[in-house]
């Protein structure tokens, strides 16, 4: 009777271990760190922490790149670009944007891209950064420490924003030192680009113009075009928000500073992390790479093909199963086999589910005829229309003749969601600066040094309009403009416009003052009129650190806590007909989203 008991127990230890596959050793690595023990693992071993061999995206080259990852990255992209333009070109400090800047614009990340991230910051490398926040000085010695302000949404909590910033500390997990000048295993972002990276920034050259001032040519050194963004493996983010990411990052670049007597070249002084949950990812059980643990792990039968499908998730099922040519489906079965159903089927109606049946006799000879769509004649039309519109005859036509009908638009909102969200995110951050920082703030630190916020400059949002244009290649062009007057400093319009110049390169852009072709308050008809009681209310708390150095304690100061902003989301933005643009010369969609600031008294917003 026991020989038998302990054969038993031995045929139920054998099934349970043979039921584990690669995809459950995966999850189970992913299940086993959590925020009650990164910390003690990351002590023995921080590289624990990582996790290597799980590969998110598959290794076919057919899969497409998941949208999560694609709009992750145009946005790194986006502030990457826009750091570098302002630091390389800050030699008057007035030009450079105060510390304000830096922790709106990783909000606006979050605010706006709250469903494709969990985090945002851009760190910078210790003694590469030069703020001149604190004096106004022509120079100041650069922060020892990383400066590192990391925006996220506390326990998931609607239209509220944390940063906090994370590099006061060298001996904190987000630094990546140990001590003061050697560099240990860092976070998984950080080797990416920093201290060194083999893939050279590249030049990117813009013609700017603005009202009332000459041309000027300007060379900004810009990431790699090929490669301007990196994906890291999955890593649990121990301490911040206790969760696995996997993160974007794209450099930083500016020069080294000629007072340390080192050539002015540009260099990686610092990164752009965008965080992106895990749970935002898909598996690729289709394809049979040894680096995919979760490759193979499909249950299509021979007679079928296995077909990833997106979003899904880590989670079993994500793909279908396709009849394999010279197969066909059983009666009954409407397209492929869905691979949650075959994950879920019990062992007897697996083996009786799921088979393709093969095809005997083939018909051969069989003449296929289509009829000419009834809409066809209506393409041909539109098409001749954008043949025929020129930039040479476009100004003789009258404006109802340049455009296109509603009809364009359709699923607009969906097939062109990523450019939606640069506006609306654009409009975001200005809200929020325009309502809370326009105006100069001086806060008193630890050590009794004054730290100044700074208005905003054109240089400033001529670079945001730049950046949205060179991080995505389907964008022609972008704008911020304000009503006449509503830009401090303006003696009039003032309407920042980059588009880019296909013919001249793919890296050459131009950037003028709309102010310069004449009135844009047409433009305003389809946003002016948003009521202010639509708009949605944003809260933040900001921390920085207690002293410049950061050192001591306390190391942070709560600053600004249930600090609150007025602004438009993508309900509020709206596409209008599609038009030729006869001062540029191409077919455009335009969007529009509305930004706002602060009435005279404070005590309510206006449209900007």
């Amino acid at each position: 009777m026991s020989l038998r008991c302990c054969v038993v127990c031995m045929l139920l230890l054998f099934s349970m271990s043979s039921g584990q596959d690669a995809f459950d050793h995966a999850v189970d690595k992913l299940l086993s760190i959590n925020a009650d023990n990164c910390h003690s693992i990351a002590a023995e071993n921080e590289k624990a922490l990582v996790s290597e061999d799980v590969q998110l995206v598959g290794s076919s080259t057919k899969q497409q790149q998941q949208e999560s990852i694609t709009v992750a990255s145009k946005l790194a992209h986006n502030r990457a670009f826009f750091y570098s333009f302002v630091l390389q070109h800050s030699n008057n400090t007035d030009e450079e944007p105060g510390f304000l800047y830096y922790y709106y614009s990783a909000i606006a990340d979050v605010a706006v891209y709250g469903d494709v991230t969990s985090g945002s910051s851009v760190v910078f490398d210790r003694k590469t950064f030069w703020p001149n926040w604190y004096r106004s000085l022509p120079s100041q010695p650069p922060l020892k420490m990383d400066f590192f302000p990391y925006a996220r949404r506390p326990d998931q909590q609607i239209n509220s924003f944390l940063v906090e910033e994370e590099g006061i500390d060298a001996a904190s997990m987000p630094s990546a030192y140990k001590d003061d000048n050697k560099y240990l295993w860092p976070k998984a972002w950080f080797s990416k680009w920093m201290p060194r990276s083999m893939d050279p920034p590249v030049l990117y050259t813009i013609v700017m113009e603005k009202l009332f001032h000459p041309k000027k040519h300007i060379q900004v050194y810009g990431p790699p075009e090929k490669a301007a963004v990196k994906l890291t493996p999955p890593y649990f983010e121990c301490g911040l928000i206790n969760e696995w990411i996997s993160s974007v990052v794209s450099p930083v670049i500016n020069f080294e500073r000629p007072d340390l007597n080192i050539p002015v070249v540009p260099r990686y002084t610092g990164a752009v992390n965008i965080d992106i949950p895990l749970p935002n990812f898909d598996v690729d059980q289709c394809g049979m790479s040894t680096n995919n643990p979760f490759s193979g792990t499909a249950k299509c039968k021979p007679t079928t093909q296995c077909i990833a499908v997106h979003g899904y998730g880590i989670a079993r099922g994500g793909y279908m199963c396709a009849c394999k040519p010279g197969f066909r489906y059983p009666s009954g079965q409407h397209g492929p086999f869905i691979g949650f159903d075959l994950e879920d089927a019990s062992p007897e109606v697996y083996r009786e589910r799921f088979d393709c049946i093969r095809i005997i006799d083939q018909i051969d000879g069989v003449e296929v005829r289509t009829k000419r769509s009834a809409g066809r004649d209506a393409l041909d039309e539109i098409m001749n229309k954008l043949e025929e519109i020129t930039l040479d005859n476009c100004h003789l036509l009258p404006y109802e003749e340049t455009e296109l009908d509603q009809r364009f638009l359709y699923m607009a909102d969906m097939v062109l969601r990523t450019q939606e969200l640069a506006a609306v995110r654009t409009a975001n951050f200005l809200s929020n600066y325009l309502q809370n920082a326009y105006e100069d703030i001086t806060i008193i630190d630890q050590n009794n040094e004054e730290l100044k916020s700074r208005d905003l400059t054109e240089e400033q949002l001529f670079g945001e309009v730049l950046a949205n244009v060179v991080a995505d290649g389907n964008l022609f062009g972008s704008a911020i403009l304000f009503q006449s007057l509503a830009f401090k400093g303006s003696t009039g319009r003032f309407g920042p416009y980059a588009f880019r110049e296909p013919a001249k390169g793919e890296r050459h852009f131009y950037a003028e003052d709309f102010a310069i072709l004449g009135g844009y308050e047409f433009y305003f008809e389809t946003t002016q009129k948003t009521p202010i009681e639509s708009l949605d209310r944003f809260y933040s708390k900001i921390d920085i650190r207690a002293r410049r150095d950061g050192s001591g304690a306390p190391s942070t100061m709560n600053v600004f806590t249930n600090q609150t902003y007025l602004a438009a989301t993508t309900r509020h933005g709206k596409w209008n007909q599609p038009f030729f643009d006869c001062f540029h010369g191409n077919w455009v969609v335009p969007y529009f989203v509305p930004f706002f600031m602060n009435t005279k008294n404070k005590q309510s917003v206006t449209f900007a």
